[in-house]
């Protein structure tokens, strides 16, 4: 039978019946369908989701679909809701088309069941056809054996309730004076081990009841031969023998149980099962890792599925048992119980691990085996001294079983842990806790889970109607990590929230797994638009703070949510994680599986503030002089502090004495603080009614240290988001705005900053010159702490160059990003009261840093404009060529263009987004087409395209220049010279007008 409506999509339409979730959406197209002329294709977050009933009950059915990958990195063929247990499910990883199958089992009372594709990477396309539900009776392997009941049971069934048979032909008590050739060979037959280390015969032997493998430091021939049949870039075989027995005939269904010591050395020693397209490890612990010395007490367990037989998509299920006992010093017995319907681990007989079993159905050898694993540690030669390099086993046996095995698990958990959320709204500020969190509860002990590590961590939460807010206070002296996107590999934070409670396998579409790590890098799994972090360094670790978004699902005071954290630990040498703490998940299973979270109570107690009470110090009339259009004004107040490792000095000016001359004065009155006070930062603190005040006046407000000046027009301030955003947080509007302060700072880049300047000017072969400065406003109101970070006009900020530099050395300044990426801004050299600045113009607050920058193109010395094309591509505004050369009689693309205005104004480069049909994502042009559709200096064609790679033509390029020059709000005075015989725009034509553009309307000097 099948029990799907419409499931070959032949009707040119989705099914009658079906629902989805998430924001992606579904539909039925002409292209790629795998038979007939229809497919389903899913695009975007969440899943598409198709019920079927009239099933019967307790039977056993099996969901089937053909389905590949389009432009999403994973997806899921699943089945739910059809026997009250966890999800039946198998991941789709091909982008060819394959037959995928999950088997399940409806229950008692259950006569329905839900079908679904999942979009687990949350983006890009999946692609399925031709769905069956068909009735399935999985037939148990056929083997041929000889099974006895000889009293001799499963440590962890010791009474026989199973009905076990014992296996005469696939046990052996190694009670022989060699290894029985009938059931064993002494090699794998169709591998030779994993890199470096090769396997050897030789190092199998039988003595006194038990079968020993040996992992040895030495050479042998048959690793030249090897060799000479690898591949240019496979590692060698070198060093390292280890041994492999493998059973002579594949096995099925039963019970397997080993009993062994693993050999105490940076080598494994392994017990697994393996087929065509699967493979079960029941543990292969490393006895003495270099890199995690409790490695020895570790026992990892993994399941494998190589879909279709094909090794490199392999789609595991990894997890670890970490007993309490050093596995090399005495024997520990390993059981694996393996049906139609679970996969289960023992450790000496207890249950420590199940995992429902939907593919792993094929007859498989057994295997005994030592393997080097490069990324737990290569061992010294000392280290493998014998008898070290043991792994001995003493016996291995195998069971038979036809009695019933019931649907339900049967490995007992520990209690859920519960923690309770105080209602709060905090602000997000890493280095300077907000009053709430000091009422926040702890959750609860963070406890080493997984590998080895001596960190520790706190955390809080918080909540309220938008977010649940969690800060993690991180002990951590050895910060690394260098993973870009797999961020959890980094010294980090993540969080899972399971948003309904529902404990789901695999997520749904209200949970969220979401991971910070120690540079702000982030990566994870449903993770909501909104969400929001900060990120700070301490002398000994780390603070994150986090806020996730409630989605779609309301909860109201005194509901609970499912809820677990991990905090990662990455060490050096490796930078890598070796282990981790974590709250409730006992089977590290939460990365997949929400029923692996603590309940955390969202309470209606509101956390209570304690009253903050604030000191102001006399005057210090010889650092802050303060004048307002020349005016002597009497200063300020300084306070010096200590934040994030760093000495600062915050200023406070006379506030009265502002006011009071700035009612005399007429509009754009110039109001200058100098601070000539040497802190790493430098702060100065305005309330909101002086600012509005000032902004009313349209006064520009030059703030002067001995490390920058900034040069700022406050309406930019009052004009901003953030402060609207401030606002806001009043429902009747009505704010003090007196209560209302902002911050002004500029500083000297901490360690890591520095570090992240060399290396990513480095990157672009710039040569960093004097010391970076960072320029950050933020405007706070009671807990809210929000960064300006962009204007709508240039600011202005001057940075001294270095006592005795030639300005001629300095090509520009540039802004460092946090993700390290560089962009050119607006600079000019000037001279102030005799010594050398660099004047900068920019649209937004960054990292600022000057730069040097040689640049030779191979064929400009006979063009006219050669100094000017010279000094632009020293800016980075325009390339060469890949071969050297600017050739600058060619005609210029759209796309070029483009680049160089976005180039040439500094604008941030905005995330690709789909403007014009024809312009991608993946396109080296796409973010400056995004970035300048977004500031509206470009437009497009009736079609909706750009047409990037057509040449432009001088009238578009005239277009786009007059936008340009509405972004820096000056008038247009003039045109560009231009050769009124061209058509369209040369590349020397358009360096020539960029110059112009930079210095008649951006610098408004001559570059």
């Amino acid at each position: 039978m099948n029990a799907f409506e419409n499931g070959s999509f032949e009707s040119g339409q989705l099914p009658a019946r079906y629902s989805k979730w998430g924001s992606g959406s579904a539909a039925v197209m002409t292209e790629h369908a795998y038979t007939g002329n229809y497919a389903l294709v899913y695009s975007g977050q969440g899943a598409i989701e198709f019920p079927v009933s009239g099933l019967q009950s307790n039977t056993e059915y099996k969901a089937a679909v053909y389905a590949k990958l389009g432009t999403s990195a994973g997806a899921t063929l699943g089945v739910k809701e059809h026997n009250g247990a966890e999800d039946s499910y198998i991941p789709i990883r091909g982008t060819t088309y394959s037959l995928y199958e999950v088997s399940f089992q409806t229950g008692a009372v259950e006569t329905s069941a839900k079908v679904y594709l999942y979009n687990e990477s949350g983006s890009g396309t999946v692609y399925a056809d031709d769905f069956e539900l068909l009735v399935e009776v999985l037939p148990p392997p056929a083997i041929s054996e000889n099974v006895v009941d000889n009293s001799i049971y499963p440590l962890s069934d010791s009474d026989n309730v199973r009905s076990w048979k014992y296996s005469l032909d696939y046990s052996d008590e190694f009670s022989g004076a060699a290894l029985d050739r009938s059931k064993w060979n002494d090699y794998h037959t169709y591998w030779l081990g994993r890199q470096p280390s090769i396997f050897s015969p030789r190092n199998i032997r039988q003595e006194n009841g038990r079968l020993i493998l040996t992992a040895k430091y030495e050479t042998i021939p048959e690793m030249a031969e090897a060799n000479a049949k690898l591949g240019p870039n496979s590692p060698p075989y070198e060093k390292y023998t280890t041994a492999a027995v493998q059973s002579t005939t594949k096995t099925g269904y039963g019970y397997y149980e080993i009993k062994a010591k693993a050999a105490p050395v940076s080598i494994t020693s392994s017990f697994w099962l393996q087929g065509s397209e699967t493979e079960i490890d029941v543990y292969e612990t490393v006895g003495r890792s270099t890199v995690n010395p409790d490695s020895g007490f570790e026992i990892p367990m993994n399941t494998h599925y190589y879909a279709g037989g094909d090794w490199s998509k392999d789609i595991a299920n990894p997890g670890v048992y970490h007993s309490k006992d050093d596995l090399t010093a005495d024997f520990h017995v390993y059981g694996l119980d393996w049906n139609a319907k679970w996969i289960r681990f023992y450790y000496d007989g207890v249950l420590v691990r199940e995992i429902r079993n939907d593919v792993f159905h094929e007859n498989q050898f057994i295997f005994m085996d030592m393997e080097t694993f490069t990324w737990a540690g290569l061992p010294s030669e000392a280290s493998m001294a014998s008898p070290n390099g043991d792994y001995i086993i003493e016996y291995m046996r195998v069971w038979r079983s036809n009695a019933p095995v019931s649907d339900d698990p049967e490995l007992e958990l520990p209690p859920v842990k519960e923690a309770e959320a105080l209602r709060g709204t905090p602000a997000l500020n890493a280095s300077s806790p907000d009053p709430l969190w000091s009422q926040a509860k702890e959750i609860g002990s963070l406890r080493v889970k997984g590998g080895s590590t001596s960190i520790t961590a706190i955390a809080k939460t918080l909540w309220d109607d938008r977010f649940l807010y969690i800060r993690t206070e991180v002990k951590d002296a050895d910060l690394t990590g260098t993973e870009p996107n797999e961020t959890y590999k980094n010294d980090s934070v993540e969080v899972y929230v399971d948003g309904g409670n529902e404990k789901a396998k695999p997520y749904d579409g209200n949970d969220i797994k979401w991971n910070v790590d120690y540079m702000g890098r982030s990566s994870g799994i449903n993770v909501p638009e909104g969400a929001q972090q900060s990120v700070h360094r301490t002398n000994d670790g780390y603070v994150v703070e986090m806020a996730v978004p409630w989605m779609s699902i309301v909860r109201p005071a005194g509901s609970t949510i499912g809820f677990d954290i991990q905090v990662n630990d990455a060490r050096q040498p490796s930078r890598v994680r070796q282990g981790y703490l974590g709250w409730n998940d006992p089977l590290d299973q939460v990365w997949q599986n929400m029923g692996m979270t603590g309940d955390l109570k969202l309470s209606s107690v509101a956390a209570n503030v304690p009253p903050v009470y604030t000191y102001v110090p006399s005057p210090v009339p010889d650092l802050v002089k303060l004048t307002m259009n020349g005016q002597l004004i009497s200063g300020g107040t300084v306070v010096k502090s200590l934040t994030e490792g760093q000495s600062a000095a915050t200023v406070y000016p006379d506030r009265k004495g502002l006011l009071k001359v700035l009612n005399s004065l007429d509009e754009k009155a110039v109001v200058s603080i100098e601070v000539n006070e040497s802190a790493d930062i430098v702060i100065g603190q305005f309330d909101g009614s002086l600012l509005t005040a000032l902004a009313d006046k349209k006064a520009i407000l030059a703030f002067e240290t001995n490390m920058a000046n900034y040069r700022l027009p406050v309406r930019q301030v009052i004009a901003s988001e953030s402060w609207k955003s401030i606002l806001e947080q009043s429902d009747s509007g009505d704010i003090d705005l007196a209560e209302v302060q902002v911050q002004l700072r500029i500083g000297k880049p901490t360690e890591e900053e520095k570090r992240r300047v060399v290396i990513a000017t480095d990157d672009q072969s710039l040569k960093p010159i004097g010391e970076p400065i960072s320029f950050v406003i933020q405007v706070m109101y009671g807990t809210q702490v929000i960064e300006l970070k962009s204007f709508d006009a240039y600011v202005e900020r001057t940075i001294p160059l270095p006592s005795g530099l030639d300005p001629a050395q300095v090509a520009t300044a540039v802004v460092v990003e946090p993700d390290g990426s560089i962009r050119h801004v607006p600079t000019s050299m000037v001279s102030l009261e005799g010594k050398w600045h660099a004047s900068i113009r920019s649209l937004t607050n960054s990292m600022y840093t000057l730069v040097g920058h040689e640049v030779r193109l191979l064929d400009i010395k006979q063009s006219g404009a050669e100094e000017i094309i010279r000094r632009l591509a020293a800016r980075t505004i325009v390339k060469g060529l890949p071969d050297g050369t600017f050739r600058p009689e060619g005609l210029v693309t759209r796309a070029e263009f483009t680049a160089m205005l976005v180039r040439a104004l500094g604008l941030r480069l905005e995330p690709t987004q789909r403007s014009f049909k024809d312009v991608h994502a993946s396109s080296w042009y796409g973010a400056y087409v995004s970035t300048a559709h977004e500031h509206q200096l470009i437009r497009g064609y009736g079609d909706h395209t750009f047409r990037p790679m057509q040449v432009l033509t001088i009238q578009e390029a005239l277009e786009m220049l007059g936008n340009a020059i509405k972004l820096t709000g000056l008038a247009a005075l003039e045109a560009p010279l231009q050769d009124e015989t061209l058509v369209y725009l040369t590349r020397e034509e358009s360096a020539v007008w960029i110059h112009w553009l930079l210095s008649k309307y951006v610098l408004e000097v001559d570059i």
